[in-house]
């Protein structure tokens, strides 16, 4: 019996994309339009013109109903103008499309999700709970890991951790 390689690899075939091992074994046969490498033995993938994810199964583990995916920080799912954020890593629950935008501060953390006109810190899959909103923000991406964000008029700045304002709304 031969071993399987650990390492798996996305790759293209007559157009179509598949997952094979560093041995060229066919893990997921090459029908996807597209096909990321494996996030955690999780794909991102597209198939007649819409987006999913598959384990190395080739089993649908978030359906083939999105406009778009990502992965940073988090799994993002667009469907129509709206984006949700996937609790629990790839656990697919029904998300909840409540994003009107999404904003990432260069892994840094302090990332930001707009609804309506108002901006909110997120995080593990939804808004931080005691997150206010905010009226707008700026990533500082040569000062080091702050976030500026506006409410009113006056800007308060965060520290990367969001464990205490470096200035609270005084500018």
């Amino acid at each position: 019996v031969k071993e399987r390689s650990f390492y798996t690899y996305a790759a293209k075939k007559n157009k179509k994309w598949g997952l094979i091992t560093t041995d060229s074994d066919t893990i997921v046969p090459f029908h996807y339009d597209f096909l990321e490498n494996s996030f955690y033995g999780n794909m991102i993938a597209k198939n007649k013109g819409k987006w999913g994810i598959i384990n190395q199964l080739d089993s649908a583990i978030v359906p083939f109903i999105y406009d778009s995916i990502f992965m940073e920080h988090g799994t993002f799912l667009l469907k129509g103008k709206k984006w949700a954020l996937l609790p629990d890593g790839f656990k697919y629950k029904n998300a909840q499309h409540q994003f009107d935008e999404i904003a990432f501060n260069n892994g840094r953390g302090d990332d930001l999700a707009r609804i309506g006109n108002k901006w909110y810190f997120f995080g593990e899959g939804k808004i931080k709970e005691t997150d206010i909103g905010y009226d707008g923000f700026h990533f500082d991406k040569d000062s080091g890991p702050f976030v500026c964000v506006k409410k009113g008029d006056l800007f308060g700045i965060y520290n990367s951790s969001r464990e205490k304002w470096e200035s609270e709304f005084v500018y």
